[in-house]
């Protein structure tokens, strides 16, 4: 299909048209769109001369989008998948929804919503219904304000779609939106919990090109993929791995190699070399350097261990010999008491008094021998600057970043491998409940550039 001359012969049309710039904008994000939507087809798109946008038409979803978005944002993306059904009460047939698709690794993010393309049954749409449910998915992985990428590809029987919403049919109801939502959700949520990690890393010297190079020649994306793998026998809980930075409990882990290698699956261990400003641990691994942001990366070791013992039923929490008396603000107290049910789930006793006091008779676990009092408000604090996650996750994710290790905090060679150790154990180790990175990389070939040994 070749299009020429749009709107010729309708001159009041082509009066009220935008700049050329804006109007090849849309033709482009239309052509993107039903590319991702049928990768069995063809697409190429020539503007002013050049080629905008040439897919291939090989029904592969990847070649689709590596002709969107670049060969190296597709080749990065993690395959995503779920299925779901639900019996509905008076039919005879149950509710049902397929979900596939690609999604990105929490380091492959924009700062807009415009890479999450959703596809329901074969037809492009806008469904903002269901961006959260994507981004949900990725609660607690992406920086503030950053938004994921994603091709998501959802399927239901026809009788539960109604595409007649829109006169562009840009978008669609659901006739069990909650399902098609909840499944959404699942297929990301499983795609980055079981996939490898890729973790956000610093400029790969090594991947840029050198100063020659002319034409279309783009650098590769600067991040790579990366694991941890655990020591047996260390310690497994967050309080166990940094409990000697701060009491006389540490609990010994077992001794790091003296190289850093492949275990039995070929997943590179790390060696810990030391501390930059009681802040950053450096470590070595069998193919360069990785720094680990000491504070984010234990949050991110409390935050699992805290969200694991809500799901089995666990409070860990600790009474006081002597109730506390806590004199709060008034948006403190108001805090607390809207969210009384979360605070208890994670260890929180407390009771209203008169005013604005509270009487606090228990804390978390991770805050036991903190001063109450200072330790109530300090929470209290973070958990109101909280804006990326709610609930539960809301509070486990604030006393994650209470408890944990602060920068400078001085942790000796065995401290830093046991909490290196218990990053390795957690399912999402590359960023810390808020999103921010806990591990940067540099890569062998990236040192040996900046050296000119290659």
């Amino acid at each position: 299909i070749e299009v020429r001359d749009l709107f010729a012969s309708l001159p009041a049309r082509r009066r009220f048209l935008r700049a050329t710039r804006s109007e090849t904008q849309a033709v482009a994000r239309v052509i993107a769109d039903y590319a991702l939507a049928y990768p069995e087809v063809a697409f190429r798109l020539t503007a002013d001369g050049r080629s905008a946008l040439t897919a291939p038409g090989s029904g592969d979803p990847r070649d689709a989008v590596a002709a969107v978005h670049g060969a190296e944002v597709a080749a990065a993306l993690l395959p995503a998948r779920a299925e779901r059904a639900v019996a509905v009460e008076g039919e005879a047939d149950p509710a049902r929804c397929e979900v596939v698709g690609l999604v990105g690794p929490p380091s492959l993010h924009r700062a807009s919503r415009a890479a999450i393309h959703v596809v329901a049954n074969g037809r492009a749409v806008t469904a903002r219904a269901l961006l959260p449910a994507v981004e949900l998915g990725y609660e607690g992985l992406l920086p503030g304000g950053r938004h994921p990428m994603a091709l998501i590809r959802i399927t239901v029987p026809p009788d539960q779609i109604d595409v007649n919403v829109h006169p562009q049919k840009a978008e669609v109801r659901f006739r069990h939106e909650r399902l098609v939502f909840a499944t959404v959700q699942a297929a990301v949520r499983a795609a980055l919990t079981v996939a490898p990690h890729l973790a956000p890393v610093a400029p790969d010297l090594a991947s840029m090109p050198s100063p020659a190079a002319t034409g279309d020649q783009q650098a590769p994306t600067a991040w790579a993929g990366f694991e941890f793998a655990a020591t047996p026998n260390s310690p497994t809980t967050g309080r166990e791995v940094i409990a000697g930075a701060r009491t006389a409990s540490y609990v010994e882990p077992s001794p790091a190699p003296s190289t850093p290698g492949r275990d039995s699956e070929g997943v590179s261990v790390l060696r810990p070399l030391g501390q930059i400003e009681g802040t950053y641990i450096v470590a070595e691994s069998s193919d360069g350097m990785v720094l680990i942001d000491q504070h984010a990366a234990h949050e991110r070791v409390l935050y699992e261990e805290v969200r694991a013992r809500l799901a089995a039923g666990d409070r860990p929490s600790q009474p006081l010999l002597d109730s506390a008396l806590v004199t709060l603000s008034a948006p403190q107290a108001a805090l607390i008491a809207g969210g009384t049910r979360d605070l208890a789930a994670i260890g929180w006793e407390i009771e209203a008094a008169d005013g604005a006091a509270v009487i606090v008779r228990a804390v978390p676990a991770a805050l036991a021998g903190r001063d109450v009092t200072r330790a109530l408000t300090d929470y209290l604090e973070r958990l109101d600057a909280e804006e990326r996650l709610s609930g539960p996750d809301r509070a486990a994710a604030t006393l994650a970043c209470r408890a944990a290790v602060m920068a400078g905090d001085r942790l000796d060679a065995t401290q830093q491998r046991a909490l290196l150790d218990a990053l390795a154990k957690c399912d999402t180790p590359p960023t810390c409940p808020h999103g921010r990175p806990t591990m940067l990389r540099l890569s062998r070939a990236a040192l040996e550039r900046s050296f000119a040994r290659r």
